[in-house]
């Protein structure tokens, strides 16, 4: 039975499961990451060392297929990348394959089947499959977005936030807000722009400051809860243009999965009410059957079997047995 790994590799964490298939159990993985067009190879050597340390702790030692979906990834350069890091690092490979993030993140929400994924993380992608065909919208990075994303929503934080401190709040909640729960490290103006424009990694701080303006609409600040509505608008608009891209006929089955989806109670209800507003009925939104990190897997197994539907129900099963924390 060869080991497979399957990792996620998101803006700003890195989360996976591993397991002898097909008998499992599963271990989860965990690591710390970043877009895969940002990080060096020294941070990504230490990212495949973490993960390979998990693996020999749990017994899993031996040749692995390395399954990944990564965040910014370009197949075509990081697969001879990957593997020329895996060989100098002296970790046993028995393969390699990479998909960006969102087509593995399809295959898990879908379990291989077809609709539209809406990723609302640090960034944001539109992407759909139907009967064969594929079509995605946006996914240009945390400094473009305009769709829901922590990256947007951080960035009009911080907007928000600096007004606040400079004495003109865009409405009653932010002094209470910034008073409370800014971190010290942003207490002051100075210090605010320090933490953002000398970081090496400033989507992962822009994207920290998006539960400040989903607090801030929760709590009434007519500022805040505008850009959501406008930003959720753009997007209703976006998912009816990639259905029509991809003739999917009514009713268009949709998934969300990212921080927005999970940690953001407002987040489904907002983009319910969007949706409805622009094409009432046209769209139904089953929950994402897998977590992100089986979709490499997923991929894989859709590709290489000789029985993928079976293997597909045994992926299933162990993913039932398994608990990923997000």
């Amino acid at each position: 039975m060869t080991i497979h790994v399957s990792l996620d590799l998101g803006g700003t964490a890195a989360r996976g499961v591993a397991l002898r298939w097909p008998d499992g159990p599963a271990i989860t993985l965990e690591a710390p990451s970043r877009n895969l067009r940002l990080i060096l190879d020294l941070e990504l050597g230490r990212l495949l060392l973490t993960i390979r340390d998990q693996l020999v702790a749990a017994g899993l030692t031996g040749p692995a297929w390395w399954l990944i979906g990564a965040a910014g990834g370009r197949p075509a350069s990081d697969v001879p990348r990957l593997a020329q890091l895996l060989a100098d690092l002296a970790i046993p490979s028995a393969g390699l394959q990479l998909w960006r993030d969102f087509e593995a993140n399809h295959a898990a929400a879908f379990a291989g089947g077809d609709g539209i994924l809406t990723v609302n993380g640090t960034g944001s992608v539109l992407y759909g499959r139907w009967q064969g065909a594929e079509a995605r919208r946006g996914g240009w990075g945390y400094l473009l977005d305009e769709v829901p994303s922590a990256g947007a929503c951080g960035r009009w934080a911080l907007q928000a936030i600096l007004q606040a401190q400079a004495g003109n709040p865009v409405s009653l909640v932010w002094p209470s807000l910034v008073a409370s729960s800014l971190p010290p490290e942003a207490a002051t103006t100075a210090a605010l722009l320090d933490h953002l424009y000398a970081t090496s990694s400033p989507q992962k701080v822009l994207g920290s400051f998006a539960p400040f303006l989903t607090a801030a609409a929760d709590q009434g600040c007519p500022w805040a809860r505008a850009r959501l509505e406008a930003s959720f608008d753009q997007w209703a608009a976006e998912m009816g243009r990639l259905a029509d891209d991809l003739a999917i006929p009514a009713p268009v089955p949709f998934a969300g999965i990212g921080g927005l989806w999970q940690h953001w109670p407002g987040c489904r209800p907002l983009a319910t009410k969007a949706l409805h507003h622009r094409f009432p009925g046209r769209f139904t939104a089953p929950a994402a059957r897998l977590d992100p990190a089986w979709g490499p897997l997923v991929r894989h197994l859709a590709e290489t079997s000789p029985a993928p539907a079976d293997d597909l129900a045994t992926l299933v099963r162990l993913a039932g047995q398994t608990t990923i924390t997000r």
